[in-house]
Formats: structure tokens, sequence, C-alpha cells
């Protein structure tokens, strides 16, 4: 706990910082904004599908697309796999191209039936920010 007022006024009025310097008792100001600055809400489920679609509209090798898609290998894989199962990603084998790349064996690409997720669901978002217009002020 920040115990003198001295020290109290050496951090901003910003909530998220009065409760990591709460919690992180630090000499540092700036220590202390860091880590107020990197809370970020956490993505949904249906979100990381989105975005590993949207990331696959071109062919991409599995690491660029983990790249993308800011996920990690083990969570990207799982992602991957459940998407291709669907039918919603095609999974496809490098081959001949191979010798080009010796590390990737497939390489990922939206399938019609992804892409036609993707146009049908931006049509719903759109009709969304049609009729929630400050819903979707900030976005």
């Amino acid at each position: 706990m920040i115990s003198s007022s001295r020290e109290k006024d050496k951090y901003p009025r910003s909530i998220f910082i009065k409760v990591f310097a709460d919690i992180y008792p630090m000499s540092k100001r700036e220590d202390v904004e860091k880590r107020a600055y990197r809370i970020a809400p956490r993505r949904e489920k249906y979100q990381i599908l989105l975005e590993v679609l949207r990331g696959c509209v071109e062919e991409e090798k599995p690491t660029r697309l983990m790249y993308k898609t800011n996920l990690s290998w083990a969570t990207l894989h799982k992602y991957l796999d459940t998407l291709v199962e669907d039918g919603y990603i095609d999974e496809i084998s490098l081959g001949d191209r191979r010798k080009v790349d010796k590390r990737c064996h497939f390489v990922y690409k939206t399938s019609e039936k992804g892409t036609e997720f993707l146009r049908s669901y931006g049509e719903f978002e759109k009709g969304l920010r049609d009729v929630f217009p400050t819903l979707f002020s900030n976005i």
C-alpha cells in the first residue's frame, strides 16, 4: 500500500494505476503505468475464429497465421483443427512446393463455406452497426 501522501502524488489518478500501485508497490512510476496499460480484454472464442478465418483468405503458412492472429502455436492449431474439421478452412499440402520451404508441410486457405460465413457475418455486423450506432461508436 502507498502510505505517505507524497507517494500518492507520484501516481496518476487513473483507477488502473491506483490499483496496480497498491498491488505492486514500485519505486518507478513508469513500471506501474506499463503494467496498468498491459491489461486488455480477452477475446471471445468467436472473435478468434473470425480472425483465423480472415487470416486465411489468402493461402497462409501456420507461422505467419500465428503472428497475424496473435495466438500461441498450440492455441492456433486447436482452432485450425476445428475449422478444418468443420470445413471452413482447407488444409493444402505443399507436396512438390515443399522443396522451397522444408519446414512447412501445409498452408491454410479459407474454403467456400468459410468465405460465405465471413460474408454473412459481415452483413450481420453491418446490420447491428446500423441499428445500434452508439454501441459501435468506439470500435
